[in-house]
């Protein structure tokens, strides 16, 4: 059932390239984390910013293809309040110049009234990132991008 919602939330939005339908879903406050060591890779604070991210993506590809397989809720019982939902999906993207992916992930997204407020994907390969976008100089750990190390730690 969730699965099948979710498929037309995805081919609506994300699966037509349309960004503002895509960014619809998101909490001004939101937070999404792309974990990776590629160029689109990091965490995103803020409505502007994610929209930057997938403006990003929606320039660089001719064709997205995102289909959920499995959907699950932390709890079941409250949909609609305030949610934890997980989706094992697959992806299928082509670039404008040529290069094309398939890869499976899993989305952990928190929603507040019906507003994604949290989200971070987690590819089962996360080299099919670089593949697409690049693989960044140095590439930082999610410690160092939510986080600047402490007075104490810079002083050892």
């Amino acid at each position: 059932m969730f699965e099948r919602l979710l498929a037309r939330t995805y081919d609506r939005s994300i699966n037509r390239l349309d960004l503002d339908r895509t960014m619809a879903s998101w909490a001004d406050d939101a937070v999404f984390e792309f974990p990776g060591h590629s160029t689109i890779s990091g965490r995103f604070v803020g409505k502007p910013a994610i929209r930057a991210w997938w403006q990003r993506v929606f320039e660089r590809a001719s064709e997205v293809r995102f289909v959920p397989r499995h959907v699950a809720f932390a709890n079941p019982f409250l949909l609609t309040f305030a949610n934890t939902m997980f989706t094992e999906l697959e992806v299928d993207i082509t670039t404008k110049d040529g290069r094309t992916v398939h890869a499976e992930l899993v989305s952990v997204v928190r929603f507040r009234h019906g507003k994604a407020v949290h989200a971070r994907d987690y590819f089962l390969d996360p080299s099919v990132e670089e593949v697409l976008w690049g693989r960044i100089a140095e590439p930082l750990s999610t410690a160092s991008i939510t986080a600047p190390p402490s007075s104490a730690a810079v002083a050892a």
